[in-house]
């Protein structure tokens, strides 16, 4: 009886840790679940230099939302103390955070997890169109910007 329970445990144990395996190695498209129409702003930061603005016209927010939803992320690492390039904060209708995703480049994304661990995802660079729009948007309305040569 004692055999039969450790083999049951055991290919319990089995199952979990390949699911989770599957899990880690799938594809990921962040904020696939957020229609661009229900976000009234973005909130952004850029973590280089400290600028702050606001993002409300609905075009410039349908075209991050659909720049970074058509991205196919991988998981990379959890980690605790990442610094990014922008940090976007995507706010409802009613003025409620939905989200918020940091950029630190055109190949890494993170979103948080718990208050001290973030997620880390990776691409090819397709988060580059992304990153030049926010840029041009942030250098209109700072006309002393001068654009990130490390990203």
């Amino acid at each position: 009886m004692k055999k039969k329970s450790a083999i049951i445990i055991g290919t319990v144990i089995g199952v979990i840790i390949c699911c989770g395996f599957v899990w880690w190695l799938l594809p990921v498209r962040l904020l696939s679940g957020i229609p661009a129409e229900e976000i009234a702003a973005i909130e952004v930061i850029n973590g280089n230099n400290g600028d702050q603005f606001v993002i409300s016209d609905a075009e410039d927010i349908a075209r991050i939302v659909n720049g970074i939803r058509q991205v196919n992320f991988r998981k990379k690492e959890f980690s605790s103390n990442i610094d990014y390039w922008y940090h976007l904060t995507f706010i409802g209708e009613s003025g409620e955070k939905i989200t918020s995703l940091g950029i630190r480049n055109t190949r890494y994304a993170q979103k948080d997890i718990t208050g001290k661990q973030v997620l880390y995802y990776y691409c090819d660079g397709e988060l580059d169109e992304v990153g030049n729009y926010l840029e041009s948007l942030e250098a209109a309305q700072f006309p002393d910007y001068k654009r990130d040569p490390d990203r």
